[in-house]
């Protein structure tokens, strides 16, 4: 089967989608399917070097020509595939009705938008996003995810609660699926003993001990994490990552103490 894989970002990008596709595709070649990428992002000199054709369309573009080149990208991967996967929701598509199309989604893109351009207030609750009247802008970026979960012919997930809230957006039920991320633990795996690996980061072996593995985004709700460690005086927390909030949450842990 011929694959078009119609992304955001994509390896080596920093986030959860990038590397969800890195460590798939390989997956779906050795089953005997071929796979093409459609992304936003800069070229790299080893792009030649993935096993499948990829297309990087450039963000230094402004909007409406960058979204243009996109869409005829994906235009072009259309005309020699068998079927589309979508990996994220707002991408510019248009004319793939006439092939099975699946989509992933990861979180509600309309409410991300919305706290990252200042839309909505960047406390505002996600369920409570879901039904509270919205400004004409936000309105309409619910309503273009809504349609989107609608007119694909499956949509993936990973957990059950985006399964309900897809769902809440208009899917029907039998189209969402919960496929859970999957790690591999042989990539991870680690010479050092628990105890080993306490000392080395020199905390102590009885305490315990809470790790958060994330990008440091809205979406993620670490900071929300550190307000409830304060009810926990005897536990430390390791956070791992980076990203847009890095330097907020250090300043509340610290504030926090």
């Amino acid at each position: 089967m011929r694959i078009l894989i119609a992304s955001g970002i994509f390896h080596p990008d920093s986030g959860g989608p990038a590397t969800y596709l890195y460590r798939l595709l390989p997956e779906l070649q050795q089953r005997g399917h071929r796979v093409e990428v459609v992304t936003f992002g800069e070229a790299t000199p080893t792009d030649q070097d993935y096993p499948y054709r990829l297309t990087r369309i450039s963000l230094k573009q402004p909007l409406l020509q960058r979204r243009r080149a996109y869409l005829n990208a994906y235009q072009s991967g259309l005309s020699t595939a068998d079927m589309v996967y979508i990996n994220s929701l707002g991408l510019p598509r248009r004319a793939d009705q006439h092939l099975p199309r699946v989509l992933k989604v990861v979180g509600d893109l309309a409410w991300e938008r919305a706290v990252n351009r200042g839309w909505i207030a960047p406390d505002t609750d996600i369920d409570a996003f879901q039904q509270q009247r919205s400004s004409p802008l936000v309105t309409y970026l619910k309503a273009a995810r809504a349609s989107e979960v609608r007119h694909v012919d499956q949509v993936i997930v990973p957990s059950r609660y985006l399964q309900q809230m897809v769902i809440g957006w208009g899917a029907p039920t039998a189209r969402v699926q919960v496929i859970y991320n999957a790690l591999d633990a042989d990539q991870y795996a680690s010479p050092l003993s628990r105890d080993e690996a306490r000392a080395r980061l020199g905390i102590d072996p009885n305490v315990p001990l809470l790790l958060t593995v994330a990008r440091l985004t809205a979406w993620k709700g670490v900071d929300l994490l550190l307000d409830a460690l304060t009810q926990f005086p005897g536990c430390r927390l390791i956070i791992a990552g980076d990203g847009p909030q890095q330097h907020a949450l250090e300043d509340q842990a610290q504030r926090l103490g």
